[in-house]
């Protein structure tokens, strides 16, 4: 009788373990097929149910009931994560929020979960990853420099594991960016004597500690792009590339430096009215105090001191008929504090009839950065990346971004890297020369590690 009662117990045991195992596996299942469908809010009420069957994430293998003879692990030994999941789920929620305001309030929820993870020294590449970029995206720089000096020089030998079926591809390619190994950069002075000062990638420059890049093609919401290529003027000086220049940088600042799609306006062979009408309607749409980014590749002058771009309704290089005043372009963003970061790629060999080149007017408003596709009174040369011909400036631009992957570029520093990249193409790390230099920015009203 005695046998038998015990061999009863132990079969309840073994049911009421199986009966909660299926619970928390059941609530986990359902929380990874609404996040694979992107219903966030679903999936994390998912998750937050299995942690109530289930408490506390687990790195390792969950073993499954059963005789240990024939030991079962559950889902291929992968880790058991509800909390880290949920936190991550209020993270999506949070990035696919339709205003601001909401967006930084469940943003900063989801990095207090985060955070208890930490504290509890359920320390993953992952969590750290997420967390940095929350603190990026909200600008709380105090809190992203405090997790960043008490984890980062651990974390790319961090052992604990979580469950990623759900984190994006491009969020697990920053995650291994962390335990990437990185070159020195050169230390040599180009022309005018100034330092290079571009650092050693991945580094925190304050601490010099190992860092992440941060926020990596993760979209930011005051973040604005006027993408323009104009082939067809009738003017001379016009690039035979400049309309697939403007599709190439438009992919690029979407794949990887962090501009929504919906964004990002892009112009091909625009008259000059048009350029104007939809830098008005874009600037409408931008919250106070956002980035802009904006790439010209076309023609363009400077006439009596002025720089003027060129529509495909210009006619001549002395007459403002089909040309747009820069001032012109930039001042309903400036109006607005927008921070404008420019790049011009134009030949300036080609100037007005008072002999001063394109890039000679500089602002003395606004927030803003411009650099130059080359020197005054040189001319802007092609090469060609994948079969197609494009202008040496737009093929370092698109390469550096996509070398860079951030949402949050410090200007001078992205300055460096394209300086150097079209100097030395793709054959090394370092130096390099070339019959194309470009600027570095001109700011105004910027700090050099202004983010763009």
């Amino acid at each position: 009788m005695m046998k038998y009662r015990v061999w009863s117990s132990a079969v309840l045991l073994a049911v009421s373990g199986a009966c909660v195992a299926q619970s928390w596996n059941s609530a986990y299942e359902a929380g990874l097929r609404a996040g694979r469908a992107l219903q966030w809010t679903e999936a994390r009420q998912d998750f937050k149910q299995a942690a109530a069957y289930r408490p506390e994430d687990v790195s390792g293998a969950t073993v499954l009931p059963g005789p240990p003879t024939a030991q079962r692990k559950w889902r291929d030994g992968s880790s058991y994560s509800p909390d880290f999941l949920a936190a991550y789920s209020l993270y999506r929620s949070g990035l696919a929020a339709a205003k601001t305001s909401d967006q930084a309030s469940v943003l900063t929820a989801a990095a207090g979960e985060l955070e208890a993870l930490l504290s509890k020294h359920q320390v993953s590449k992952e969590t750290f990853f997420i967390l940095s970029s929350i603190y990026t995206q909200t600008g709380d720089n105090a809190k992203l420099k405090a997790v960043q000096d008490k984890y980062g020089p651990t974390i790319a030998t961090s052992s604990w594991r979580v469950d990623t079926e759900l984190v994006s591809p491009e969020e697990l390619a920053g995650v291994a960016a962390l335990s990437a190994t990185t070159s020195s950069s050169s230390t040599s002075k180009p022309e005018g004597g100034l330092e290079n000062s571009i650092r050693i990638q991945n580094l925190n420059p304050t601490t010099g500690q190992p860092q992440l890049t941060l926020g990596a093609t993760l979209k930011i919401a005051n973040k604005f792009a006027l993408v323009i290529g104009v082939r067809n003027s009738r003017l001379p000086g016009n690039l035979d590339y400049a309309n697939d220049d403007a599709i190439r940088v438009r992919d690029a600042l979407k794949s990887s430096a962090g501009y929504p799609e919906d964004h990002i306006d892009v112009l091909t062979d625009p008259t000059a009215a048009t350029i104007l009408e939809h830098a008005k309607a874009l600037s409408a749409k931008m919250p106070e105090s956002s980035t802009l980014c904006v790439f010209y590749t076309g023609v363009a002058t400077n006439i009596g001191g002025l720089d003027y771009l060129a529509g495909t309704d210009a006619t001549s290089l002395q007459s403002e008929t089909g040309l747009i005043k820069k001032s012109d372009l930039f001042g309903d963003f400036f109006s607005k504090g927008t921070h404008i970061f420019a790049f011009f790629q134009v030949d300036r060999s080609i100037v007005g009839p008072n002999g001063i080149g394109f890039g000679s007017e500089q602002s003395y408003v606004g927030s803003i950065s411009q650099m130059q596709a080359t020197t005054p009174g040189d001319a802007v040369y092609p090469t060609y990346r994948n079969g197609k011909m494009t202008g040496l400036f737009a093929d370092a631009f698109t390469q550096t971004l996509v070398d860079l992957q951030s949402n949050k570029l410090p200007i001078l520093e992205f300055g460096w890297q394209l300086f150097y990249h079209m100097r030395r193409g793709d054959t090394g790390i370092s130096g390099g020369s070339s019959h194309q230099t470009c600027t570095l920015p001109h700011l105004n009203n910027l700090a050099t590690d202004a983010q763009f």
